[in-house]
């Protein structure tokens, strides 16, 4: 138990401080670091009851401080001018283009096959978005061009059809037929006749016609009055009834 106390009355003469400036001080920032404390179980204590006596704390009268004012440096961006860009007149010289006599060309007539061509899927792609700057091209005095006068040579291109038959898929056996053997063939090939339904298109003058124009010797040899009809039972792969007809003939003519 902690007795009644009675303190004397203090009287504290009035003093009069001076008036001070204080130095402008700058107080630095200061980063303090992060502090994890542990977790601490504290036990627990039965403190004793203490009777407090009543204490008549002086009056303190702390002084006014006036912190600095703290001007900030001005920051001067500078600015930056960038270079015009000319691109130089480019003069491109004038070129005499000769003139160029070709050699005529005559081109025979070819008969194409007929084409399957297959199915193909084009998948769906999206493109992308592509944006381009705006460009400033030069400008460009471009030269006179004298075009001259081309006369295109004649030609002569056998066997073209021949050769286009082999892109679709390659030759039927003609030799098959009766009566064609391998020297018609051959001119009926040069010709672009290399399938069975081409030849099954033909009339048997346009074939004699094929025939004389390359050797009319040939005409002694052939008589086409039977070829479509045996070329059309062989594109439609009707063998059999090929193979009856085919047994009737001798040379292409009826027995």
């Amino acid at each position: 138990a902690v007795p009644d106390v009675d303190l004397p009355d203090v009287h504290l003469p009035d003093v009069t401080l001076p008036d001070v400036d204080l130095p402008k001080v700058a107080v630095p920032d200061v980063n303090l670091p992060e502090v994890h404390l542990p977790d601490v179980a504290l036990p627990d204590v039965d403190l004793p009851k203490v009777a407090v006596p009543d204490v008549n704390l002086p009056d303190v009268h702390l002084p006014d401080v006036a912190l600095p004012d703290v001007d900030l440096p001005k920051v001067a961006v500078p600015d930056v001018n960038l270079p015009d860009v000319h691109l130089p007149e480019v003069d491109l010289p004038k070129v005499a283009v000769p003139d160029v006599n070709l050699p005529e060309v005559h081109l025979p007539d070819v008969a194409l096959p007929d084409v399957d061509l297959p199915k193909v899927a084009v998948p769906d792609v999206d493109l992308p978005e592509v944006h381009l700057p705006d460009l400033t091209l030069p400008d460009v005095d471009l030269p006179r061009v004298a075009v001259p006068d081309v006369d295109l040579p004649d030609v002569e291109a056998p066997g073209l059809g021949a050769i286009a038959s082999r892109v679709s898929g390659g030759f039927d056996d003609l030799k098959l037929i009766e009566g064609i053997g391998p020297k018609i063939a051959g001119v009926l090939n040069a010709a672009g006749i290399v399938s069975f339904r081409q030849l099954a298109g033909l009339s048997p003058a346009r074939i004699l016609e094929i025939l004389e124009a390359s050797d009319p010797r040939l005409l002694r040899l052939a008589d086409p009055t039977t070829w479509p009809h045996q070329a059309r039972l062989a594109a439609d792969g009707a063998w059999d009834e090929f193979r009856r007809l085919t047994d009737q003939l001798k040379g292409g003519r009826q027995q």
